[in-house]
């Protein structure tokens, strides 16, 4: 038997590896000072694909979560999609229960892309950093054209299919000086469930060189005034699930946290 073998593991896969159709500013793969260009290792291979699959079920017992991210990991194709899925089922001999998750900017969403994801339950992440003056500073194509107006198109076609998702929000130097705004965006479009991301400078660099890096106490002022709105619409009973919060609480309680950046647990290669 396979000494690594666990209950439950999570698996990120990055089909498209950094290939995006979107420029975002605050990109680390846009470094000029990367030395290992992701963007040029191209796509996932099918044969590539059955081969985690196998190695996946055979690292668990119970379950196993297939995370796609990227670089934009719908750059892969729908079609790539509709053969991992099925090439999941077909190799599940263990009836092991399996979850579909993807983070994605949402620009090639269309009413197949939603129709899909719903027909087969993925969790969707979809990035939006907030209203126009937030977002369109830094979430743009490369032409330098603003995306909001595509994202919020996208969140349409996930409401329309019943598609399951969250706001994923990075937070920049700029936008943690909008704690409120932000906030209520997300309330207004009936965006329930939302993830902060702080914005990190590249690893290889002298953190604070650019417009976007976002300083440890601009951070925590951001979270402790978001955190006092959500707390206040809570005890009203308006509820927005932040994640960041719920994780707090939870600890709180006695609970581990569930979010890969609070825990600490140990990682295994496939």
């Amino acid at each position: 038997m396979n000494e690594n073998l666990r209950r439950n593991i999570n698996v990120l896969i990055k089909p498209s590896s950094g290939h995006c159709n979107l420029g975002c500013l605050y990109c680390f793969y846009h470094s000029p000072d990367v030395s290992d260009p992701t963007h040029e290792k191209g796509f996932m291979k099918r044969e590539t694909a059955i081969r985690l699959i196998e190695r996946a079920f055979d690292y668990t017992t119970e379950s196993v979560s297939f995370a796609f991210q990227g670089g934009e990991p719908t750059l892969a194709g729908i079609d790539f999609f509709r053969f991992f899925v099925n090439k999941t089922r077909e190799m599940n001999k263990g009836e092991l229960k399996v979850n579909f998750s993807i983070q994605t900017n949402g620009i090639a969403i269309d009413d197949e892309w939603a129709s899909f994801l719903s027909e087969n339950k993925f969790l969707v992440g979809l990035s939006i950093d907030g209203p126009s003056r937030v977002h369109n500073r830094n979430r743009v194509f490369t032409t330098g054209d603003s995306s909001l107006a595509s994202v919020m198109e996208a969140k349409r076609l996930f409401d329309e299919y019943k598609v399951e998702y969250n706001a994923l929000s990075v937070v920049t130097s700029e936008s943690a000086k909008y704690p409120e705004q932000i906030y209520d965006f997300f309330k207004k479009k009936g965006i329930g469930y939302v993830q902060y991301i702080p914005c990190l400078d590249p690893a290889d660099e002298k953190p604070g060189l650019h417009e976007f890096s976002l300083s440890a106490g601009d951070y925590e002022i951001f979270l402790k005034k978001t955190f006092d709105i959500w707390y206040r619409d809570v005890v009203a009973g308006n509820i927005t699930v932040v994640r960041t919060f719920d994780n707090w609480v939870a600890m709180i309680l006695g609970y581990p946290p569930e979010s890969c950046g609070i825990r600490a647990d140990a990682h295994v290669s496939l």
